[in-house]
Parts: structure tokens; sequence; C-alpha cells
């Protein structure tokens, strides 16, 4: 009997067995990524946030302004929003996404001249390994 299994050979290495090794791999923890932007005029613009390290799920997105405390003028204070209009998504083995960036709108009203900054801040489960 033990003559036949010579003649045996293993199944080639399958892609997803590998796939699922680089996966272990890549842990996921939890990341901050954080952008910051100078605007200087109003209305509306959308911004590319690029995350520092892709995330494992659509990350949770908080944002905040600067304002120089010369600019304001009581009853004309700024109005400042910015909110995600789009993400960038790479397709992840089997039927998943991760997620490489962000599409920031910003609105703002103001008095003419008016400066700011708008700091966007990104958190989740993030990839701390290869993912290719």
């Amino acid at each position: 009997m033990s003559g036949d299994l010579q003649h045996i050979r293993p199944y080639p290495p399958s892609p997803h067995a590998q796939r699922g090794a680089d996966l272990r791999a890549a842990s996921a923890q939890w990341t901050t990524s954080l952008l910051r932007l100078d605007v200087n005029q109003t209305g509306e613009t959308v911004a590319p946030f690029t995350f520092s390290t892709p995330f494992a799920e659509e990350p949770v997105i908080t944002c905040g302004f600067v304002v120089d405390a010369s600019q304001l003028k009581s009853g004309r204070w700024p109005m400042i929003s910015a909110y995600v209009v789009g993400w960038v998504t790479r397709d992840r083995f089997p039927s998943s996404s991760i997620y490489t960036g962000a599409r920031i709108g910003i609105v703002s009203e103001g008095p003419p001249g008016t400066k700011f900054s708008v700091n966007v801040v990104a958190q989740g489960p993030a990839f701390s390994g290869p993912m290719e």
C-alpha cells in the first residue's frame, strides 16, 4: 500500500488559503487618521482625505474648526460645516471593501475675507500589515 502513495501528488496551494494567511498577517487595530485644511474663502468645496492606514470598516469621521478670534464680529460669526460626500474604497476578499479615503464636503458662510482651518479625524479599526 505504501508504494501507491509515491504516485499521489498534493494539490497546488489554493490562492484563497494564501489570501487568508495574508489577512491574518494584516491585523486590525484601532487607528486615527488626521487631515487639516486651511480655507481662505467662504463657499462650498470638496477636499480629498487619504487615510494614513486603510480602515477595515467605515471609520467614524469628526470635524472641528478653528477661526482667528480677530475675525469674529458680534452677530456676524461664520457658519461652517463639513461632512463625508463619498468614500474611497478598495475591494477585499471575499465580498467586502477596505476604506482608503474619503471626500470631505465643506460649506461656509461669513463676512468676506473669513479664513479658518478644518480639522478632520477618522477613527476605526485599521489594518497594520500588508493588504496585497
